[in-house]
């Protein structure tokens, strides 16, 4: 990897971590019912690889424990490395903004955020045989499983589930557009930008006559 490569990545991911911790931000302030916590990990994950977004959303899960100064937070690490090997799967490989298809956009819009919902609801299933407690971990999930209790009649643990897929589901109707949105920004103002392209030219042999001979 030449220095040129692992600076780009190194920006990638910085960005990353700024767009998932800002916007997670701003949602906390406004109490809105979305977490934004993979938005910049899917931005990594597509511009600067796989690596770099299982780093950048290992930080975004510390960053997450810090802040709820919780334990239960930890069990999430599992929640970002399925949706980063998907991510990588289906967008990542040589990808390609103006080979992106409406077809390719969906599919990866369902397939990213079901990978994100069952692993969530699966990491809260091991929270709650851990705790013996069936509990939601945010307001907007409280307020959702109350719901479900007080007019659908839902037992407990069947409102809980049902809350964390709906807010999983929510979350992930606003992160995947806004981080497909930063992708494209990046490939078409960075990645194809004449900048780039300079770098790249330069670091190429000169040809002279002296080599054609």
């Amino acid at each position: 990897m030449d220095i040129t490569t692992l600076v780009k990545k190194i920006t990638v991911g910085y960005v990353g971590f700024g767009i998932s911790a800002l916007l997670f931000a701003v949602a906390h302030v406004l109490n809105l019912p979305v977490w934004f916590d993979l938005t910049g990990t899917i931005f990594a994950t597509v511009a600067g690889g796989w690596v770099c977004g299982l780093i950048v959303g290992i930080l975004v899960s510390l960053f997450l424990c810090i802040y709820f100064m919780s334990w239960q937070s930890i069990f999430f690490f599992g929640a970002v490395l399925f949706p980063v090997i998907v991510t990588w799967l289906l967008l990542g490989k040589k990808f390609r903004i103006e080979k992106m298809t409406t077809k390719k956009f969906l599919i990866g819009w369902f397939d990213i955020g079901m990978t994100k919902v069952a692993l969530v609801l699966l990491t809260n299933v091991v929270i709650w045989s851990i705790s013996g407690m069936h509990f939601t971990n945010d307001a907007w999930s409280e307020t959702f499983s109350s719901f479900f209790i007080n007019n659908l009649g839902a037992g407990t643990t069947l409102a809980a589930v049902l809350a964390i897929i709906l807010t999983n589901i929510i979350d992930m109707l606003v992160v995947y557009p806004l981080a497909m949105i930063a992708v494209a920004t990046y490939f078409k103002h960075v990645e194809n930008s004449k900048i780039i392209e300079a770098v790249r030219t330069a670091k190429q042999p000169v040809e002279t006559n002296e080599t054609k001979k």
